[in-house]
């Protein structure tokens, strides 16, 4: 994949990223609603203490985003030949979110979250999500979207804290999509 193709696909999820809206809503996500706009299972954070332990506890992130991740690096092997083209994409959103880091950083320390730990979070989900949305784009048969859900979460104003199996039986996504039924999403 060259150089322009991988700048395009950028430039089109740039506009999937709502930069104004994030965390402006933390800790006021609503615990009932009539329709959960998110194909998961949510569960609130009700304190900003909690949502700090959760955010800093990478074991409540890492099993899901490792799989993802490895998921993801299956399905660019088997669209492209090449599953260290995630590397390539990962290097361009690297470069485009970080040159936001002061403005982020400053909407986090607003917010009251540990600034590191929330910045590292977001950043994950962002690069996950790109690399979603470029799969997608690269294969129009591949539709996934973990990440891309967890970023219109951010995008509404709200913070993904952390993800609990529904069962001690923790399931394998590196070799299928994510289940959004496996388990419960927590969000302040």
């Amino acid at each position: 994949m060259n150089k322009e193709t991988i700048t395009s696909i950028l430039n089109e999820f740039q506009g999937n990223l709502y930069f104004d809206n994030w965390l402006r809503k933390v800790g006021d996500f609503p615990e009932k609603q009539r329709k959960q706009p998110y194909p998961f299972s949510c569960k609130k954070i009700v304190t900003l203490k909690d949502a700090k332990k959760w955010i800093a506890n990478d074991e409540l992130w890492e099993g899901v985003q490792r799989a993802s991740n490895n998921y993801l690096f299956n399905l660019f092997q088997n669209a492209t030949g090449k599953g260290a083209m995630v590397n390539e994409f990962g290097q361009y959103i690297a470069k485009f979110f970080h040159s936001h880091e002061s403005i982020l950083k400053e909407k986090i320390k607003e917010s009251k979250l540990k600034t590191d730990d929330t910045y590292i979070a977001l950043y994950s989900i962002v690069l996950g999500a790109f690399l979603e949305y470029s799969i997608n784009k690269v294969d129009e048969n591949i539709k996934v979207d973990l990440n891309l859900n967890l970023l219109k979460i951010i995008n509404d104003g709200y913070m993904p804290c952390g993800w609990s199996f529904k069962s001690e039986d923790i399931i394998d996504f590196s070799e299928r999509p994510f289940d959004y039924s496996a388990g419960y999403l927590y969000i302040y």
